[in-house]
Parts: structure tokens; sequence; C-alpha cells
């Protein structure tokens, strides 16, 4: 409700004076007391609708400014992108705003991670926490849970990761945001079967792929699919992994989405090779490194690289084999991606085997197996027993003594 001053007319103010015979001489200096009074109010009425005003066209530049960003940021341009996101953050500080300057960090953060700047993006990412806890934003606070969550498990630090998880989904459960919760369930499910626990994995899964149905996003169903998928594949189940693996391909052509497209490539080319189809894994191989490269997915085209170089063991041809897991292994240590990393030290392994040098083999299984408990990475396991059973070699003493269970 607006209070408008009270504006004194000449009799009130000769009444408060007790005098109506007051001389001119008097009356002047009341008179301009008043013109005075009524001007500043005027100007200061009208300058506080300009300010309004401007902080609403500030607002709205803040808010331009996210949407040009990931404009750039989905196009790939990395750079430009920041450049905008720095120059919201820095407005967004200038006017105090607090879930802007979040955002903004949250963003950055998020181009960091991609660029393997992962330290400088944890930072960001606890300073946007921080910042949304300050106004109870508990919606920001999810997503955020959630990035961290998603950069730990980029790692391989699924237990960092699960931690920062169950946080986002206790959140985003609280206020109801069913979006923001199936891409959480998503991401927990991959944790999961990182884990080993396939069926657990599957049944979370089932429910982010059951929410994305339901809230009629289409395009986005395809992640937990080719994750159910990948979850099949684990257990040995290739038929149903087919099924959900295709279902994922088809999505991401329908809806054009790359990274869907990408993520689905990888899981089409690992079962491929799982059943022992390396003609369909080789006619896939050269488009999945196309795509990786394109959308700068390096722990991806890491994967690609390891699984190439099954292919060239499989085909006798080990300095190519090599030469993949040296290039996998580069981005590996470049990216901090330890679970990649381990990953390629198990294939090597496959290849000193193959090669019958068997101190090599030993030398690389054991650093495999070592890397894998490290991190405490289950499906590292998984992995190693799936070696040996395809190589037909027993799990003999030393390979207990060193750490497979």
């Amino acid at each position: 409700m607006e209070i408008k001053p009270r504006l004194l007319t000449n009799y009130f103010i000769l009444k408060y004076l007790g005098n109506l015979k007051l001389k001119f001489e008097i009356l002047t200096p009341v008179y301009l007391w008043l013109i005075i009074c009524v001007f500043v109010y005027h100007i200061l009425k009208y300058r506080g609708v300009t300010l309004s005003m401007t902080e609403v066209n500030q607002l709205q530049k803040l808010g331009k400014l996210v949407e040009t960003g990931d404009r750039l940021r989905k196009s790939k341009e990395w750079k430009k992108a920041l450049e905008v996101y720095r120059s919201g953050l820095r407005l967004a500080t200038k006017l105090k705003h607090t879930e802007y300057r979040g955002i903004f960090l949250r963003k950055i953060a998020a181009i960091q991670i991609n660029q393997g700047i992962i330290n400088n993006a944890m930072v960001n990412l606890e300073k946007a926490l921080a910042l949304f806890h300050s106004i109870e934003s508990k919606r920001n606070l999810a997503i955020t849970y959630l990035d961290i969550g998603a950069a730990y498990l980029e790692r391989g630090d699924h237990i960092k990761a699960l931690e920062y998880l169950d946080k986002a989904q206790t959140l985003a459960t609280s206020i109801n945001d069913n979006i923001c919760l199936a891409a959480i369930l998503n991401n927990r499910g991959l944790a999961l079967i990182y884990e080993a626990k396939f069926e657990e994995s599957k049944s979370i899964l089932s429910e982010s792929l059951r929410l994305y149905k339901e809230l009629g996003l289409k395009g986005d169903e395809g992640y937990p699919e080719t994750n159910i998928g990948l979850a099949y594949l684990y257990q040995g189940s290739l038929e149903k992994a087919y099924d959900h693996i295709t279902r994922a391909w088809d999505l991401a052509v329908q809806y054009s989405d790359p990274h869907l497209e990408l993520v689905s490539l990888v899981h089409r080319i690992q079962l491929a090779l799982e059943m022992d189809d390396h003609y369909v894994a080789r006619h896939l191989f050269t488009e999945a490194v196309n795509l990786a490269t394109q959308l700068e997915e390096w722990a991806f085209l890491a994967q690609i690289y390891i699984l190439l170089a099954w292919t060239h063991t499989d085909n006798r041809d080990y300095q190519s084999a090599f030469l993949s897991l040296d290039q996998a292994r580069t981005l590996a240590r470049r990216f901090k991606l330890y679970v990649v990393l381990a990953d390629q030290t198990l294939e090597r392994s496959r290849v000193y085997l193959r090669l019958s040098d068997r101190d090599g083999f030993l030398k690389q299984i054991r650093m495999a197996i070592r890397q894998y408990n490290k991190l405490h990475h289950r499906l590292g396991t998984v992995k190693v027993r799936a070696l040996l059973n395809q190589e037909n070699i027993p799990l003999h003493d030393e390979l207990i003594k060193i750490g497979v269970r």
C-alpha cells in the first residue's frame, strides 16, 4: 500500500501558527518549505520507479546471459560460454543476487568438468551449494547435489557420487520435482551398476524410466533404457540388453539427441563384442570416435579406445591394441578418469596374455585389481572374472591373494 505525504494547506499552516493575519514575509518560508517537500517527494518517487525498472532490466539481462551461455555450451563453444557465464557472475555479484550467483557458478563448474579442471569445478559447486543454502532454495540445492554426484560418478568415485545423489533425491522428493528426481534416479542406477548391484540398479532405473514416461519426456527415456541394458549386459543377459540398448538408440535418433546417441552407441559396441560380432563393432567404431570427438566427451572417447583395443587384440594386431590403450590412458590421466584408467590396465593385461607374456600379464592384472580396489569399484571384480573366464584362466591362489574376490 502506497503512503502519500500529507500536504498541509495554508489554512492548516496558519491555524497551526495561530495567526490568520500573518504577514507575507513569514508565509514565504513556509510556502518555500512546502514546495521543496513536494518537489523532493516527486523526485524520490520518480527515482524509485527508475530503480525498479533498472532492477527488472538487470534481472532480464541475467536471464538472457544464462540462455546465451547455455546455447553456446550446447554448441560446444566452451570458451565463449565460459565468458558469458563469468560476465553473468560478475553482474549477479554486483546486484547481490544470491540465486543467480549460484546458478552461474554451477554452470561454470559444468564447463570446467568437461575441460578436466575437476578441482576448480568442485570448489565452484561447493560455493554454489553455500549460496543456495543461504536462501534455502531446495530445487537449486537438489540440482547442485545432482551435478556434484554426476561429477564424482564420471571420475569413478561412485561412493561419493551416491552420497550426493542421496541428498539430491531427498530434496527433489520433498518438493515433488519429478524432472530432477528422474535424472537423479538415472545417475543412482548407474552408480549401483559400478557397485555390481545389478538388480537394485535395474529397479531404480525402471523408476526413472517410469517418471520420464509419466512426464511425457520421450527423449529422456533413452538414458535409463540404455543403462538398464548395460546392467543386463554385465549380468550376461545379452538378448535383454540388446532390447533396451536398441530402444535407447532409436529414441536418440528420433529426438536428435547426440549425447544419448553416443552413450547407446558405446553400449552397442560393448554388446557386439560380448556377442563376438566384431563386424558390427568395427562398423560402429568410426561413428563413435567421430561423435565423441565432436561432442568433446573424453570419458566416452577413452572407453571407445579400450573397446577398439579389444578388437585389435582379437585380430592379433597387438601393436594397434597398445596404441589404442595408450590413447585411452592419456585421456584418463588428463581428465582424472580413474575407472577408465583401471579398465585400460585390465585390457592391457589381456594383450600381454595373448602375447604369451605371463609376467607382463600378471603385472598388469595386479595393477588393475589394485586400481579397482582403491576405488571400491566392485564392477572391476566382475570385469576381471569375465576376462579370466574368456581366456579360460582358473582363478588360482596367486590372483586371489592380490585382491580378486
